[in-house]
């Protein structure tokens, strides 16, 4: 999945091996999990990931620099979508509308149908319905790295 996608042209960040909390992990722990998770993108695609999103947004300071040490820029969100509370599409179009000015990154989660027991279909409907509506309104979608460099 992570080589189509790279194929398909998306960018893949590093989110830890298994999605602890970074803020009540040990040093050791985060920079295993970090490496863990390099390890496994490099062994799939022949790339290590140059952007690190924590799980939770949890993040502290030695976070940052093991993320830093590691040739990694951690990056965050400014629109939160809440779709992992599965509301339904409607609810996080609108929740997403409220906080988009342009420039955004949107915390949304993956596409598979179940994951991590929850029914993430509602996620792609909403996604689908606001690309639709940003871009008739000339928006542009582009990667997070495309992004850092316009500013």
């Amino acid at each position: 999945m992570v080589r189509d996608l790279m194929k398909a042209g998306h960018v893949v960040g590093n989110h830890t091996f298994t999605h602890p909390h970074l803020v009540v992990s040990s040093a050791i722990e985060t920079r295993t999990q970090l490496e863990e998770c390099q390890r496994a993108v490099q062994e799939v695609t022949g790339e290590s990931p140059r952007l690190f999103r924590p799980p939770f947004g949890g993040r502290r300071p030695a976070t940052l620099r093991i993320v830093r040490s590691l040739g990694m820029e951690p990056v965050m969100w400014n629109v939160t979508s809440w779709d992992w509370k599965t509301p339904g599409a409607e609810k996080i179009v609108r929740t997403c509308m409220r906080q988009m000015r342009g420039g955004d990154v949107i915390l949304m989660h993956d596409g598979s149908h179940i994951a991590m027991g929850a029914d993430r279909s509602q996620t792609v409907v909403a996604t689908d319905r606001l690309i639709e509506r940003y871009k008739q309104e000339g928006f542009e979608f582009v990667t997070v790295p495309e992004v850092v460099v316009r500013r």
